[in-house]
């Protein structure tokens, strides 16, 4: 007997398709797209249907299956000894890196406002093939969870299946931000199953506000591959989790809770909010620090949502009245803040694990301390990773950290596991007048060094180890 409403068609198409019954499960995705004409549900079971037919009924190996998350007896040891090593965080440390983040490419075919490839020319290129064996061969051994994200979209990269596979099969929990652009049917069957945490980023709840930031994506695409995930995990479950990322601006905020409704629609788990990350140009006037009361009113109308709908939402602090001013501020905005000549106790609400368990590896093999950081902590290609990880640029990172006086980069940093929280402008706020005397000399200092690196390069005496521009706007030059 034929189901009655488009939920049971909905979930008997799901079963037919996963026993191979791909005629009955179009017959009764097609009865449920009648009943409603805008059932996306349906129309991706249809596109999945056909997808199937075109490979000969089959799908795509799901490599995820079988495939044992259980930790090594090495990852298990040097686990427990890194947690201890990271209570007393010591310059020099026993253990070796529990987490890692790997580049897999600098390529991205959108240019977004909230990025630095969104104004000007980059050097783009995929991770490394002598890089990946180096990672392979001296890090992943004690890895337990690995990021495949960097500077780039990391489905362009041509060793995305294969990195993927490297880390699953070392027992890893793998993370990866993506833009959804490129999430076919192939590569979600193969994610769908694996243990796998992956973000989408979707930066509004309209199309005007979506592709106004992330230029070079649409709307609608997005909205396509939601409904493909979700349809995916109906028909076969799996252990990979979803999120959305959204990055809170002032052109935004007010579709958070939008944004929240999303993810409860195609069945997303949580959404995570980050704070904007300041680039030194124009658009540094979306910062949620110049509306502080109107973000954190947004903030809660989504927390609000979210507790209705029952999706989880991760917020940065709320954002201080008294918030540090933009860094294109004027000299007096900036001096009017100040509260003080000494810093406020305890002005970093968290410490920062990073310099002690998580190394970034850059597509071309230099070794950085996170995804926020560019810091130059050694290059894989000349020296092996363990005289890096105890090398003297390491030992600097991690006293600066632990320290009253952060790297420039980590006092600005928006990472939720960072120093800041979250919401590096309350901690900067609750900076002293010696700490940002201090922090002005090292900008000024570092500005005039690159200068006269500039110059000399101008000039021929020194050379630029950055390759020419080859990629803007989504597309290579």
């Amino acid at each position: 007997m034929i189901a009655d409403t488009p939920q049971t068609l909905l979930d008997a198409a799901d079963r037919h398709v996963r026993e191979g019954r791909l005629e009955q499960a179009a017959l009764l995705y097609r009865q449920a797209a009648e009943r409603d004409p805008n059932d996306e549900d349906a129309r991706a079971g249809l596109e999945y249907v056909e997808y199937r037919r075109r490979r000969g009924g089959t799908t795509s190996s799901v490599l995820g299956s079988g495939e044992s998350q259980d930790l090594t007896p090495l990852q298990k040891s040097n686990q427990d000894l890194n947690r201890r090593e990271f209570q007393k965080r010591p310059l020099r440390l026993e253990s070796a890196p529990t987490q890692l983040t790997i580049e897999s490419t600098t390529k991205c075919n959108y240019h977004c406002r909230t990025c630095m490839k969104g104004y000007g020319a980059y050097y783009a290129e995929d991770l490394r093939e002598d890089v990946l064996a180096r990672i392979g061969a001296e890090i992943l051994p004690t890895v337990t969870h690995t990021g495949i994200t960097g500077f780039g979209e990391p489905t362009l990269s041509r060793r995305f299946d294969e990195l993927l596979t490297m880390v699953v099969r070392n027992h890893s929990s793998v993370h990866l931000v993506t833009n959804g652009s490129l999430l076919n049917y192939s590569r979600l069957e193969r994610l769908v199953s694996r243990p796998v945490s992956v973000a989408i980023s979707v930066d509004g709840a309209g199309k005007d506000t979506f592709e106004w930031i992330r230029q070079g994506g649409r709307f609608e695409q997005i909205l396509k591959r939601l409904a493909m995930i979700k349809r995916l995990r109906a028909i076969y479950g799996g252990r990979a989790s979803f999120m959305l990322n959204f990055v809170g601006l002032r052109a935004n905020i007010h579709e958070l809770a939008g944004v929240v409704r999303l993810a409860a629609r195609y069945g997303i788990e949580a959404v995570h909010v980050e704070d904007y990350e300041f680039h030194g140009h124009s658009f540094d006037e979306q910062s949620l620090r110049n509306e502080p009361n109107r973000a954190n009113r947004c903030m809660e109308e989504a927390r609000t949502v979210a507790a209705q709908l029952g999706v989880t939402l991760e917020l940065p602090p709320p954002y201080s009245a008294q918030a540090a001013p933009p860094p294109r501020a004027s000299f007096r905005q900036k001096l009017r803040r100040i509260r003080g000549i000494f810093s406020e106790p305890g002005r970093f609400p968290r410490r920062c694990h990073s310099p002690w368990s998580e190394p970034y590896v850059c597509a071309n093999g230099v070794v950085t301390p996170c995804c926020i950081s560019d810091q130059y902590l050694g290059d894989l290609k000349k020296t092996s990773f363990g005289r890096i990880w105890n090398g003297w640029r390491y030992r600097l990172l991690r006293w600066r950290v632990r320290g009253p006086l952060p790297p420039l980069k980590c006092r600005g940093c928006v990472a939720w596991w960072g120093i800041n929280g979250g919401n590096a402008g309350n901690a900067i706020a609750r900076e002293g007048l010696v700490v940002k005397t201090l922090y002005f000399l090292e900008y000024r200092i570092r500005a005039f060094t690159d200068r006269i690196r500039a110059c000399l390069r101008r000039l021929g005496v020194a050379r630029t180890s950055s390759p020419a521009p080859n990629y803007q706007r989504g597309r290579p030059c």
